[in-house]
């Protein structure tokens, strides 16, 4: 297993891409009203790779890397490693969900900072709330989300198209069963046709995402959306342990500075 505590990752989010969510605002919409269902404790480690191919030939790659755990407290652990072209240079964003006392912690390996957030309590959890510092905003069900939220990224693909537009042919298909990690996993294939002229297009654009899904996990075991106006994204689960993670993983690294934050209401925006 990797050393997680001192940041030193060589693998991974995800998630949740994938955005970062430190420096950036995210948003829970209705989190007091939605559905618990119970998820199994693990600890996995995730890669994605891109690559986009140019009109001359040329691909250039790039790399992310996750780990994700969460235990029977309810703990949940998002690791993501993004390797910059060119530079090789990592870095590292980080969230913590610790509803034991109530506080999420994020941070990021450029400022070598983590932010722990004391989250409002459960009767409070109400409309729109930001950090001190608006590293967090967070919508509890509020008639519209913050300002400029965003939604942590957790490894399902971002949309590309609209994909209930009538203009657009679209066919599923199922694709059996596999063993992924030692999991039976469902794969599901979902192809979208951009009709010609429909974006300016001369032809056709087919673009394809395939899904493989196992019962009771929260993530997606493997990936793989074709698209060829940004290339071919690969998302593979590399490693899974079912069983309680060790609690020592869901603390921020080693050697960082703990910055204390509060959350407050915020008006939401309409």
């Amino acid at each position: 297993m990797v050393n997680l505590i001192g940041c030193r990752l060589v693998i991974y989010l995800v998630c949740f891409p994938t955005l970062s969510v430190f420096g950036q605002n995210a948003r829970l919409a209705n989190q007091s009203r939605r559905a618990v269902t119970p998820i199994p404790a693990y600890t996995a480690e995730f890669k994605t790779v891109n690559v986009q191919t140019l009109a001359n030939g040329t691909t250039i790659t790039t790399e992310t890397k996750e780990v994700r755990a969460h235990d029977s407290e309810g703990r949940d652990l998002f690791i993501m490693v993004h390797t910059s072209p060119g530079t090789g240079i990592e870095i590292t964003t980080g969230n913590i969900d610790n509803p034991v006392d109530n506080t999420r912690i994020i941070w990021n390996s450029r400022d070598k900072k983590a932010s722990v957030l004391s989250l409002p309590p459960q009767d409070q959890r109400h409309g729109c709330w930001a950090s001190d510092s608006h590293h967090l905003t967070i919508n509890y069900g509020g008639d519209a989300p913050p300002a400029n939220a965003i939604a942590r990224g957790d490894g399902t693909g971002s949309a590309t198209v609209n994909a209930d537009s009538p203009k657009l042919e679209q066919t599923h298909e199922d694709l059996g069963t596999t063993t992924i990690q030692g999991l039976e996993a469902t794969g599901k294939r979902l192809t979208i046709v951009i009709q010609a002229g429909r974006m300016g297009n001369d032809n056709p654009i087919t673009i394809t995402r395939e899904t493989w899904r196992a019962p009771g996990f929260p993530f997606i075991l493997r990936e793989i959306a074709n698209d060829p106006r940004t290339g071919k994204r690969t998302r593979e689960t590399t490693s899974l342990t079912i069983g309680e993670p060790e609690l020592a993983l869901f603390q921020p690294p080693e050697g960082y500075e703990l910055v204390n934050e509060e959350m407050h209401q915020i008006a939401c925006q309409q």
